[in-house]
């Protein structure tokens, strides 16, 4: 049965805007980031291969598919990817754009500090969720500028862990447990946690993000293969896939870590819950006090918000 909850606790509902003004006065990763990409429509390679040029640093790429076809298509669009190495596989089309990463990829994580995870998101489920691939990559990597920004809060706020964007808008109401609670909470209890079907765990909706590798070290562990997963069948909701997708930010805080949502104010129609900053450093006051007794309320965020203008 569909768990009744499905909207998350309004005071844990903000993100941070970027890009962030001071973002370029911290140093660039000393070693080359990851992107691990799952791209199942190779006819979205383009697209993601012109967002990937946004990185301003040193890129591995690491992408999967499951077709020869489809591997053909991909290679001609990235044989010119210069940033670092790009390594193409084949993968079974089992779990979606999460098994490739994080069985198919799972070595890449415990080899680079930073990695990015992305896929070629394609929601047919409804007009209104079509641009919802074009929100996350914009998010994720719309500008030199916005990438400067992630790779520096990573650098100014050790405890981050992972950066996501905050949720699509249309799909804000329907962000929850959906048919996925028993198997999220088979997973955490293998990886050493409880799961409560009352509290709502916030998640990256669409499973595109940036990371330190080492929160993802508790999925990693789990040691999950291909045939865990089910066949594909066109499922929208209830698979291992989906389950794991609902776990990442957990996933994160089990690894000692913490996470954060991030925004480009341009596409909300409601922006009073994003958070603007110029300094990387300040994250850090705002992921603390999620994780105090009384998470931040919208009043500590305006709070937050008149400040930096009254300075």
């Amino acid at each position: 049965m569909k768990n009744s909850v499905q909207r998350l606790a309004p005071d844990r509902e903000f993100s941070v805007a970027v890009p962030l003004r001071r973002a370029a006065e911290f140093p660039a990763p000393d070693r080359p980031i990851a992107v691990v990409a799952h791209i199942f429509y190779p006819d979205q390679s383009s697209e993601i291969e012109h967002y990937l040029r946004n990185i301003p640093f040193r890129t591995d790429l690491f992408i999967s598919t499951d077709t020869r076809a489809k591997a053909q298509k991909i290679a001609q669009v990235f044989r010119g990817w210069e940033k670092g190495k790009a390594h193409l596989s084949l993968t079974p089309n089992r779990g979606r754009d999460i098994a490739p990463k994080l069985v198919g990829y799972a070595g890449v994580h415990m080899q680079y500090d930073y990695v990015l995870h992305l896929h070629s998101k394609v929601s047919t489920h409804t007009p209104e969720w079509w641009p919802w691939r074009g929100y996350l990559l914009e998010t994720l990597l719309g500008s030199p500028e916005i990438v400067r920004s992630i790779l520096a809060m990573f650098a100014a706020v050790p405890p981050l862990g992972m950066v996501a964007p905050d949720h699509y808008e249309p799909l804000t109401k329907r962000v929850g447990w959906g048919d996925n609670f028993a198997l999220a909470s088979e997973l955490a209890r293998r990886i050493g946690f409880r799961l409560s079907p009352d509290h709502v765990r916030d998640f990256p909706s669409g499973s595109m993000f940036w990371a330190r590798s080492v929160a993802l070290h508790p999925l990693l562990r789990l040691k999950l293969n291909y045939s865990d997963f089910p066949e594909e069948a066109g499922q929208i909701d209830g698979t291992l896939a989906h389950a794991v997708e609902r776990l990442f930010f957990l996933s994160t805080e089990h690894a000692g870590l913490q996470w954060l949502r991030i925004a480009v104010p341009r596409f909300f129609h409601r922006t009073d819950r994003i958070v603007s900053i110029d300094d990387p450093r300040e994250v850090a006051a705002l992921i603390d006090d999620r994780s105090a007794p009384v998470p931040p309320t919208v009043e500590l965020l305006r709070a937050l918000k008149n400040r930096k203008h009254a300075e």
